[in-house]
């Protein structure tokens, strides 16, 4: 379930993104935002939960923080952004803010945390299958929020999706039972 859950967090980036787009928020400004934001919010997290592991040193703290908030938001930037579209435009109103903290922590954070956590469970292996589940997550949020058509041939990419999940399923429940001799 964790796997499926993170899926369904990082299929809703583009969702939120293309609110945050949509008010006025270009895409540097808005990864920037993102990803500064995710930092914060999983060093919070780190904070909360492992009280008894020590904190990193300031230089190595330093360096992980830039990694992540920094090197993650230059990785995606160059993946997704062309280099005739580097204006930093922060969004231009409160619920392009709302999306963009949206996409930090709805769509960034709990699906990464869920990630690691499911994949401490069940595996890599399976972890790779489930996690297949997030193109699904994104047309569905695509076709609700913004008002994409659904093509045949979204459906037929979403049946072999689900079918690889069931049948994922279905061989991991038949590997349990066990067949008396």
């Amino acid at each position: 379930m964790l796997i499926i859950a993170s899926s369904i967090g990082f299929g809703l980036s583009p969702t939120f993104a293309n609110f945050a787009y949509d008010s006025g928020a270009s895409v540097v400004g808005t990864l920037l935002t993102r990803f500064c934001t995710a930092t914060l919010l999983m060093l919070l997290v780190r904070r909360v939960s492992s009280k008894e592991t020590s904190w990193p040193k300031p230089k190595l703290f330093a360096q992980i923080f830039l990694l992540g908030a920094f090197g993650y938001f230059i990785a995606t930037l160059l993946y997704f952004a062309a280099p005739s579209s580097v204006a930093m435009d922060f969004p231009k109103n409160v619920n392009g803010w709302i999306s963009v903290i949206l996409l930090a922590t709805v769509a960034t954070v709990i699906p990464t945390a869920t990630l690691y956590s499911g994949m401490q469970m069940i595996g890599t292996g399976k972890t790779a299958v489930l996690q297949t589940f997030e193109p699904v997550s994104s047309i569905v949020a695509g076709v609700l929020f913004l008002g994409e058509s659904l093509t045949l041939a979204r459906i037929i990419g979403a049946v072999f999706v689900i079918g690889a999940v069931g049948t994922l399923a279905a061989s991991e429940t038949r590997n349990k039972t066990e067949i008396p001799h």
